[in-house]
């Protein structure tokens, strides 16, 4: 499997909109293989999309369970 690097330069562009859409449609696609962790400090548009919450040890422990 070839990957690509994605730049922060990528996002840092986009309007929020086409961001929350963009994280919409690769959950939707990635399913159960895609699980996303939301540190208790980042914004609520962030955390949102997160299916765990916490602080770094919680999610370390939630990501290593999952």
């Amino acid at each position: 499997m070839q990957v690509s690097p994605i730049t922060f330069d990528t996002f840092s562009q986009m309007q929020d909109a086409a961001c929350q859409e963009r994280i919409v449609a690769a959950k939707a696609r990635l399913g159960k293989r895609l699980v996303i962790l939301g540190h208790h400090y980042q914004r609520d548009d962030v955390i949102c999309h997160a299916d765990f919450t916490g602080d770094s040890l919680k999610l370390s422990r939630q990501a290593a369970a999952s």
